[in-house]
C-alpha cells in the first residue's frame, strides 16, 4: 500500500539530517581530486535540463510527466565544440562520479553511492573561494531503495537549491514486474509559510507538498497513465495519455523494465 502524505511528511522530517550527514561523509574527494585516473565519458543530461534531475537518479516519474525517456547516450569522446555536455567517470563498469562544469562560475559535481538494496546521489556544487581553494556546498541528495526482486520502491529527493530545505518522493506500487500505482509528493518544507492571499483565494488548496497519483492500465499492445493532481480537498484535476513506445523502449534500454512491455 502507498504512504499517506502525513507518513511522507514524517519522514522527510526525521530522516533528513541522519540521510544527509551519514552520506555527505561518505562522498570520498578523492575521487574528485584524482578522476583522471578513471574512465570518462560524456553526454547531455537532458533529464537535469528539463526536469531538474539526475540522468541517473532512481526516480522514475519524471520520464512518465514529459512521456519521454530522459536517459541520453553517453560518449567515449568529447565532441568538438562540445557545450554543456556532463563528464561522466568510472571505475570499472561502475559510475562513481559526474560533473558538470561550468566556466567562470563553478561546477556541478555528484558522487554515486551503492549499498546493497539503495543507491544514492549526492550532489554539491563547488566553487573556489577567496584564496583559490574549491570550496563544496551541498546541494542535493537522492536516496532510491529497491527490493530483493531489484525493483524500486521509493525515491527520496532532498534539495538545497534555495537555502531552505525541500524534499520531495515517489512511492511505487507492483503487480508482478509492472507498476501500476504511484505517488508523488512535491516540494515539502517544514518551515513552509502559506501565501494568506493565496489562503484567502483557495482556503483547502492542497500545497506543501504538492500531491499526484498515477495509475498505469496495460492493454494488449499498450500502456496507460493517469495522473491525478489532489489540487484540494474538494477538487482534483486529472489528465490520461498513452505512454510513447519509444520511451517505454527507451527506459527497458536503461534496465529500467516495470512496464512490461
Amino acid at each position: 500500500m502507498l504512504i499517506d502524505v502525513n507518513k511522507f511528511k514524517k519522514i522527510a522530517d526525521e530522516s533528513f539530517g541522519k540521510i544527509r550527514d551519514n552520506f555527505t561523509a561518505r562522498c570520498d574527494w578523492d575521487i574528485y581530486r584524482n578522476r583522471e585516473k578513471y574512465t570518462v565519458k560524456y553526454g547531455k543530461d537532458i533529464s537535469f535540463s528539463l526536469s531538474g534531475r539526475n540522468m541517473f537518479g532512481g526516480d522514475i516519474l519524471r520520464h512518465v510527466d514529459y512521456n519521454k525517456c530522459l536517459f541520453s547516450p553517453l560518449r567515449g569522446k568529447l565532441p568538438s565544440a562540445a557545450k554543456e555536455y556532463t563528464f561522466y567517470y568510472f571505475d570499472g563498469d561502475k559510475l562513481v562520479l559526474s560533473e558538470f562544469p561550468m566556466p567562470g562560475y563553478s561546477s556541478r559535481i555528484t558522487f554515486y553511492l551503492y549499498d546493497n538494496n539503495a543507491k544514492d546521489l549526492v550532489t554539491f556544487f563547488v566553487m573556489n573561494n577567496e584564496r583559490g581553494v574549491p570550496s563544496p556546498s551541498f546541494s542535493e541528495l537522492v536516496h532510491s531503495v529497491y527490493d530483493d526482486e531489484n525493483r524500486i520502491v521509493s525515491c527520496n529527493i532532498f534539495n538545497n537549491k534555495t537555502g531552505d530545505v525541500s524534499a520531495s518522493g515517489e512511492y511505487y506500487e507492483y503487480e508482478g514486474a509492472r507498476l501500476v500505482r504511484a505517488v508523488k509528493f512535491e516540494e515539502y518544507s517544514k518551515d513552509y509559510k502559506p501565501d494568506k492571499v493565496m489562503l484567502e483565494i483557495c482556503p483547502t488548496l492542497i500545497i506543501n507538498p504538492f500531491i499526484y497519483e498515477y495509475n498505469f492500465e496495460y492493454a494488449e499492445a499498450a500502456v496507460f497513465c493517469e495522473i491525478i493532481r489532489k489540487y484540494s480537498r474538494e477538487e482534483d484535476t486529472s489528465k490520461r495519455f498513452e505512454l510513447k513506445n519509444a520511451m517505454l523502449a527507451g527506459l527497458k534500454k536503461y534496465e529500467v523494465d516495470c512496464f512490461g512491455v
